[in-house]
């Protein structure tokens, strides 16, 4: 009877005190929101902190318009955010290969190399041929990626020593010998056409021994004959795929070095 008197006393509250429980409730809020706070506090400072931040650099090796146009566009991408808050430029989200593929997809480029120093983004870039040069009875035109003719070329012997073959820096030389006739400002043969012939010509430099000099465009079915260095003469079509033809040829001459 006793114990039991004792532990009812016990489970009723003092009237005379104020309880304690609203407080600890109140003290342990406090203490979450300034938690939170500071968590939020942190990690604002560490994402969007000036020194864990990008920004564009130099980008060099295309032209001018070109370089610009790169170094806008990188801009822009750079200030966009991944998952609403994580910024792109930031060193940490941010992706030089992701980065390198978006170029080659978005600009004319043969190839784009990212290198990161001292908080600055800077672009190397290989600028694919933007003007060739077509050979037509005796008549040299320059023509623009999309196959336009731009006009007509007046000095034809400096024009054939400036051209040069390396991959990426020039175009080749191309002697139509079709049937039709083009002006200035025409579509002299469409820019497919125009992107396999330079493939040809770096793919054949690169998987050969051989070296392209000049390619000549013989009939409307695409057939092009590719004249080398040795004096060999490759024929190829634009109107099969380019790298099993490539394929073929190494076959082939795999097989005559073996005999």
């Amino acid at each position: 009877m006793k114990r039991r008197k004792y532990k009812s006393k016990k489970s009723r509250a003092n009237p005379y005190f104020r309880s304690t429980e609203n407080k600890h409730i109140s003290r342990s809020l406090v203490l979450f929101v300034l938690s939170i706070s500071g968590i939020i506090g942190i990690m604002s400072v560490f994402i969007y902190a000036p020194f864990v931040r990008l920004s564009i650099g130099d980008v060099v090796g295309g032209s001018e318009e070109i370089n610009l146009a790169i170094s806008q566009k990188v801009t822009e991408q750079t200030q966009k955010h991944s998952w609403w808050i994580f910024p792109r430029n930031h060193k940490l989200f941010f992706s030089e290969e992701a980065l390198s593929a978006y170029l080659l997809a978005e600009f004319p480029l043969n190839a784009a190399s990212i290198e990161l120093a001292n908080g600055l983004v800077n672009i190397s870039i290989a600028e694919k041929v933007s003007t060739f040069y077509l050979l037509k009875d005796d008549v040299m035109f320059a023509v623009d990626r999309s196959g336009t003719v731009l006009g007509v070329v007046e000095d034809l012997d400096r024009a054939r020593i400036g051209i040069e073959h390396e991959e990426g820096k020039g175009a080749p030389m191309i002697n139509d010998n079709r049937s039709s006739v083009i002006g200035e400002g025409e579509t002299a043969l469409s820019s497919d056409w125009l992107e396999d012939i330079v493939r040809l010509f770096d793919q054949v430099q690169s998987q050969t021994m051989l070296t392209p000099e000049t390619a000549n465009l013989s009939d409307e079915e695409g057939r092009v004959d590719i004249e080398t260095d040795a004096g060999v003469t490759l024929y190829f079509t634009l109107n099969r795929p380019i790298d099993s033809q490539i394929d073929k040829l190494e076959a082939l001459i795999d097989r005559k070095l073996v005999n």
